[in-house]
């Protein structure tokens, strides 16, 4: 679509505190993408545009933001030879190496410009998968999306409401007022946050030429599976605890024990939450 532009980009410390899986992001406002979001940069270090992990060591972000980024064509059928740069600005700017391993060029049968790239080097030992989410419905769910924009390389946050899908298979996304910052160049290959979901539902691809106009375009998760020959880690769905453990992707086994434990099972509930001894001492 001739007014569509891909969201390319030509070229403060803060404390770190907590625990968990949000510790070492910095403290005044985390939020769960800190652990997942990059930036993607050239060989000489210019940020190109966002990417964010969708498993252990493997980067999710676009094809043209990788072209930028290596000096190639988006529409190639080889993706371009070369490594990027991949740091996370919220982990203390842990840098590593990204190379191309799968490749879905602009031009391709939808979904198209899509590139996962496997990283090499010092990922951030913070640094988790996103949580990857594929509802049936997003028309009316509020976003999120902190992308890298021309001069701020810190990282830019824009919000709106996600739309419907095209007839390409993108999500239609808008900015809700006239007011905030527009989802724009340098957003590129950011991971949508929905906030009613609380996980990533797709990632930005593309954005409105006109400045006025404060659309832009995502491919949705389920569609970044289709590209992600398999690599990209869901959370684990179902089970009794499915409503507490959503997201949970690493010692889910664990976790289950210890709500079973302390929640019981259904239909044998543990009343108090496992408290057994104190209601002995009651009893007696």
């Amino acid at each position: 679509m001739e007014a569509e532009v891909n969201t390319v980009v030509a070229a403060g410390d803060v404390a770190s505190v907590g625990v968990g899986p949000l510790a070492g992001v910095p403290a005044p406002v985390r939020h769960p993408l800190h652990v997942s979001v990059a930036r993607v940069r050239t060989p000489g270090g210019r940020v190109c545009g966002a990417g964010f992990l969708v498993a252990e060591r493997l980067l999710c972000t676009c094809a043209h933001v990788v072209a930028d980024a290596l000096g190639g064509s988006a529409s190639s059928v080889e993706p371009p030879d070369g490594v990027v740069g991949v740091d996370f600005p919220f982990l203390d700017g842990g840098a590593c190496e990204g190379r191309v391993s799968v490749w879905r060029r602009v031009g391709d049968a939808p979904p198209e410009d899509v590139a996962l790239l496997a990283l090499k080097g010092a990922v951030p030992a913070r640094a988790r998968p996103a949580r990857l989410l594929a509802p049936r419905v997003l028309a009316g769910h509020e976003f999120r999306v902190c992308g890298f924009p021309e001069g701020s390389d810190v990282g830019v946050w824009a919000r709106g409401v996600l739309d419907e899908r095209r007839a390409d298979g993108t999500v239609q996304i808008e900015r809700e007022g006239p007011s905030g910052f527009r989802v724009q160049p340098g957003h590129s290959g950011a991971p949508v946050w929905d906030v009613r979901e609380r996980g990533v539902v797709g990632m930005v691809v593309s954005s409105w030429r006109e400045r006025e106009v404060g659309a832009a375009f995502m491919i949705p998760v389920d569609a970044l599976l289709d590209a992600g020959e398999g690599r990209l880690q869901m959370p684990a769905v179902g089970g009794p605890w499915a409503a507490l453990t959503g997201g949970v992707t690493r010692s889910l086994k664990g976790l289950e024990d210890f709500l079973t434990v302390y929640l019981g099972a259904p239909g044998r509930p543990v009343p108090f939450g496992g408290r057994k001894s104190e209601l002995a001492a009651l009893d007696a």
